[in-house]
């Protein structure tokens, strides 16, 4: 298990994870892509240094999700989700979140979104 610890750590290390889940992304009639409909979840200070993909999954899980399509995580240096959203699929994505998050002057948070599988309820045949 690689939980970031949140005891014990220099405070210029201790940032709050930040999950968005349960929206969708929707892009309106002038092309601007926003997150909708969604729920947004705190945690308590991590060390940035120690997070690792097993810690977003046990967020993800802990919100309800089983099954999810992608993690994204957002720069927050750029407001715009289009530029600003990077998918997570191993070490070297988290890597850049972490410098990334680390040389932003806004809050000291890192922001994941769960893109979730909606599943649909098999048509049943009628006989």
């Amino acid at each position: 298990m690689c939980k970031a610890s949140v005891v014990d750590q220099m405070e210029e290390d201790m940032y709050v994870p930040v999950l968005h889940y349960g929206g969708r992304f929707d892009r309106s009639s002038d092309g601007v892509l926003s997150y909708l409909d969604g729920s947004v979840k705190r945690w308590k200070p991590m060390d940035i240094d120690l997070v690792c993909f097993y810690d977003l999954e046990e967020f993800v899980n802990e919100v309800g999700f089983q099954k999810w399509e992608k993690l994204l995580w957002h720069d927050l240096s750029d407001p715009n989700l289009d530029t600003s959203l990077h998918e997570i699929k191993g070490d070297a994505d988290l890597n850049a979140m972490r410098g990334a998050t680390v040389m932003n002057m806004g809050p000291k948070e890192f922001h994941v979104y769960v893109q979730h599988i909606v599943e649909i309820p098999e048509l049943v045949e009628e006989h």
